[in-house]
């Protein structure tokens, strides 16, 4: 019975001070949160294979439309994208269009989480094959980091 209880009140213990323990920590963690800003060069990983994806402007908070979301352009490879991105949630979407027609062929619809002091900033989502000639049609993961 000493044993008994000695055992019961020392994991009782062991657990209070695992909990606070960990209530702390938790806390004390910080969040991923969005960057400001889309723009920049980006490494992304589609379909086994690196690319740049530069996004070269972002429309500030004033303009029609962008209360929430920022109009975002740039370009994959030499072909042009267009889409938004939202800083407060990091919610980005892309969309990829022919060079020669400015058709979409593929959309990217992602998160992005701002740079660490030892990670630079991350994306990765899920891209839509909208053309054969990019790939069977379907949904396939993309991430990448900004250099």
């Amino acid at each position: 019975m000493f044993k008994q209880s000695i055992l019961s009140k020392c994991s009782r213990r062991v657990r209070q001070g695992l909990a606070i323990g960990v209530a702390s920590l938790v806390s004390s963690m910080a969040l991923a949160t969005p960057p400001v800003s889309a723009v920049g060069v980006w490494q992304i990983l589609v379909d086994q294979t690196y690319t740049t994806l530069d996004i070269t402007n972002q429309g500030g908070p004033g303009a029609p439309g962008s209360t929430v979301c920022r109009v975002i352009l740039g370009t994959i490879g030499i072909a042009p994208v267009r889409g938004t991105y939202c800083p407060d949630s990091g919610h980005i979407e892309i969309l990829h269009n022919n060079l020669a027609s400015g058709v979409t062929v593929r959309t990217f619809s992602g998160s992005l989480s701002d740079a660490t002091a030892t990670e630079p900033a991350h994306m990765a989502g899920t891209m839509q094959v909208m053309n054969v000639a990019f790939g069977p049609f379907g949904e396939y993961p993309f991430s990448g980091f900004r250099q």
